[in-house]
């Protein structure tokens, strides 16, 4: 199999494994609800911090994407 796509399958089941737990749907949905701009990217913020925490935990193996990505949002969001 391809690497590319075992690693961007693992992200995929990660990410959707983290996405059950309620705290990060909940920051999830105060960060789509959220109007204010500085208000938004803190709620933004919380919930990425919180997604990637959650799949840093379900598979450690993914821990160098994860930290790149998260590393990228956080500074597109002004972190």
């Amino acid at each position: 199999m391809d690497p590319a796509k075992v690693e961007q399958a693992k992200w995929d089941a990660a990410k959707a494994k983290a996405m059950e737990d309620n705290q990060v749907q909940e920051l999830k949905q105060k960060s789509d609800a959220t109007l204010g701009e500085e208000e938004g990217r803190k709620a933004m913020r919380a919930y990425n911090k919180a997604l990637y925490r959650k799949m840093r935990s379900i598979d450690p193996s993914l821990k160098e994407r994860i930290d790149a990505t998260e590393a990228a949002i956080l500074k597109r969001l002004g972190e």
